[in-house]
């Protein structure tokens, strides 16, 4: 498992540059901001509001808050609340509980509808390739979501443009005529079921020059001093939260050997959903244990033709060297144009280890023919 996901890294980073998601405005608080504005980290409550009613006049189609908000912060507490009440297009965050993490509140309150949590699932090596979706918060959570923050949000997007979601199995989603399939223990990278709790699917970053580069960004500055054109902000998907890591640690390791901000996270995980439906851009998935086994097979089955077929160790090698090109080519071109992940360490394996078993066999055979000659 450990070495087919490395090889799923490096395959995903070979993937051609995407551009930015026009449908996505990053809003970012820097530590920069908060000396200009003369405010305090975190944002004020009194700060907050004026933010979100200075975007709210352009008329945004959601906004996704990922600055917690279960605290009082300086002044404007009861307006900053009365007004994420009466706006169901601010999506507020909160966080689960956890074995040794307590979870955070959401504002005071709000509908199962205004508030997304904020978890994330990490693999073994703490790369984070997986989006959860939705989950059954823990009891006694004080964050009760059972949608994520991005599904929330690009749930709300896709709504309004005319998409409904239904589930027509257990174990899929239907938007438009996007249907998807959520991760199971079998086949795949996620053998043990623990690691899939809730329903979850694989990231397909969208990348450009970098990871951060998932969508147009602006700061908190220039939105309140009016230096964004308001065709940034028009109906499109708005997303807050602090960039600065010297105003909080919030990265997470990613396949492209770079880390990413919470905030950019949850914004390719919006961007991931969204572009599937609208775009029909690719959402990662494995095959079947029934065409893993077949397409494992297919390879190991070649392993012993190409030694039974050239009885010379030199061309046993080097056809067998363009069969593992081969072999390396084709996973890349059906994961990239189908977006399909399959199976590239255990067919290399069988491949060779048929092979040998097959040559050893040969090797056998021939010395006792000569022995009994």
């Amino acid at each position: 498992q450990f070495w087919e996901l490395k090889v799923f890294d490096q395959m995903i980073r070979l993937l051609p540059a995407e551009k930015p998601d026009e449908r996505l405005l990053i809003v970012e608080v820097t530590k920069k901001d908060i000396e200009q504005l003369q405010d305090s980290y975190p944002l004020s409550d009194g700060m907050m509001l004026q933010l979100l009613k200075k975007l709210g006049e352009h008329q945004p189609q959601i906004i996704g808050l990922d600055i917690y908000r279960d605290l009082p912060q300086g002044q404007g507490r009861d307006d900053l609340v009365q007004y994420l009440q009466q706006h169901p297009h601010v999506i507020s965050p909160c966080a689960h509980s956890g074995s040794t993490y307590p979870g955070i509140h959401p504002p005071p309150g709000l509908s199962s509808q205004q508030v997304g949590f904020v978890d994330t699932v990490k693999d073994p090596d703490q790369i984070i390739r997986r989006h959860l979706l939705v989950v059954d918060p823990p009891s006694q959570s004080p964050c009760t979501a059972i949608y994520a923050l991005s599904t929330q949000l690009a749930l709300y997007y896709l709504e309004a443009k005319g998409y409904s979601l239904d589930f027509p199995t257990s174990e899929s989603w239907q938007i438009g005529s996007l249907r998807f399939n959520i991760l199971k223990a079998q086949p795949g990278f996620y053998q043990q079921s623990k690691l899939l709790r809730g329903h979850q699917i694989l990231l397909n970053y969208r990348a450009y020059n970098s990871l951060e580069d998932i969508a147009q960004r602006v700061t908190l500055t220039q939105v309140l001093t009016n230096q964004v054109e308001p065709n940034l902000i028009s109906d499109r998907i708005i997303l807050i939260g602090v960039t600065d890591p010297t105003l909080a640690k919030d990265e997470f390791n990613t396949p492209y050997h770079q880390e990413i901000r919470g905030l950019l996270l949850h914004a390719q995980m919006v961007s991931q959903f969204v572009s599937a439906v609208e775009e029909q851009r690719r959402l990662w998935r494995f095959l079947t244990l029934w065409g893993d086994l077949l397409w494992v097979g297919s390879w190991s089955l070649l392993g012993g033709i190409i030694v039974w077929r050239f009885r010379s160790f030199l061309n046993q090698g080097i056809v067998a060297g363009v069969a593992c090109i081969c072999l390396c080519s084709s996973c890349w071109i059906i994961l990239s144009t189908k977006g399909v992940v399959v199976p590239l360490v255990p067919s290399a394996l069988t491949l060779v280890i048929t092979g040998s078993i097959v040559a050893v066999k040969n090797f056998t055979m021939y010395h006792k023919q000569r022995r009994r000659g």
